[in-house]
This record gives structure tokens, C-alpha cells and sequence, in this order.
């Protein structure tokens, strides 16, 4: 007869609340990234759309032009706002298979995703994995912030980018030394 034998069953280590909440965290963004990928398309038009859309063609002639045509700097005020998205949504248009305003939404989606992950390591850094993880929530369940993300071409960028430029301040100031708190 053979001999019972038995084995070591190996069970699961504990989780921690940092890997619990960054694995939320992760679930969360896929499901904003799902949500927006089936609905980018049944966003209608925003009032300013075919603006915007003219003023990139008119960056991507000046550009194209070697700057020599500027019909794009004085187009109605949006040469005060930048047209970094327009001409992106424009360029963009150009390869993928969808119609120009759907090109322009789906854009909008991923500057927005790329916002709340961006967003969501800055709360993480500043106030830990909680924070982090709450900073994400909030912000993924705001329907000013979800709204405009499809449709606003220059205030949800710009937040984006300012997130950008924090998330690269909170790395800055890892590395740089405290300054002493005495008076010089």
C-alpha cells in the first residue's frame, strides 16, 4: 500500500490595504476605460465644435506653411487658449476610421483617463493609497469632470496637464534635499 502523504497547501498571503486599494484603483480605470470606450460615440455636438475644428485646420496650414500663413492667430479668441488638442483631434482624424467630432470625443476620453490615472498617483504620493484610491473615485464619479472630458477641448486638457505638472512636482520634491529651517 502506498503511504498517505500529505502536502503543504499553500494559502494566500494576506493582502495589504496598499495592494487592495491600488487593485481597486486598476479595476476602477478599466472601467472608466470600458465605460468610454463604448460611449464616445453617442456624445452629440458641443456648441463650439465646428469652431475648434476650423481653428485646427487653420494651426495645421500654419505649421504646414512654415508659419508664413497666421490665419490661425487671429481666428475668433482661440489663439489665447492654445490648440495643442485641436490639432492633435485633427492629426488623429487622419488614421483612424472614425468621423471627425467621434475622433475628437475619443481623443477627449484618453486625455481624460490618462487625468484620473494621473490624478490618482498624485493623491497616492501626497496622502497615501486611501487617498490616492479616494482622489480616483471622486474624480471618475464627477459628471462635470466625466462630461468634459469628451466634449470640452480646452479645460479638461489644461487639468490634465496641470495634473501632469503636479505628479512631476511631487517626483521633484522627492529628490531634492528639504531646505534647513533655520534663517540663514
Amino acid at each position: 500500500m502506498s503511504s498517505i502523504t500529505t502536502s503543504v497547501v499553500e494559502t494566500p498571503q494576506r493582502r495589504s490595504i496598499e495592494q487592495i486599494c491600488d487593485d481597486l484603483a486598476w479595476v476602477a480605470l478599466g472601467i472608466v476605460i470600458i465605460v468610454a470606450g463604448l460611449t464616445f460615440e453617442d456624445y452629440g455636438l458641443g456648441w463650439d465644435d465646428y469652431t475648434h475644428a476650423e481653428y485646427a485646420d487653420l494651426l495645421l496650414k500654419m505649421y504646414g506653411s512654415g508659419f508664413r500663413d497666421t490665419g490661425a492667430l487671429s481666428f475668433a479668441n482661440l489663439f489665447m487658449y492654445g490648440g495643442g488638442f485641436d490639432m492633435a483631434a485633427a492629426l488623429l482624424h487622419k488614421i483612424v476610421p472614425f468621423e471627425l467630432f467621434e475622433t475628437r470625443r475619443l481623443l477627449g476620453a484618453v486625455v481624460g483617463v490618462i487625468g484620473l490615472a494621473v490624478t490618482w498617483r498624485v493623491g497616492r504620493r501626497v496622502g497615501g493609497p486611501i487617498a490616492g484610491l479616494a482622489t480616483l473615485l471622486l474624480l471618475a464619479l464627477c459628471p462635470t469632470f466625466y462630461g468634459h472630458m469628451f466634449m470640452n477641448p480646452k479645460d479638461a486638457p489644461f487639468a490634465v496637464a496641470m495634473m501632469v505638472l503636479m505628479l512631476g512636482w511631487c517626483g521633484w520634491r522627492r529628490i531634492i534635499p528639504s531646505p534647513p529651517r533655520t534663517p540663514c
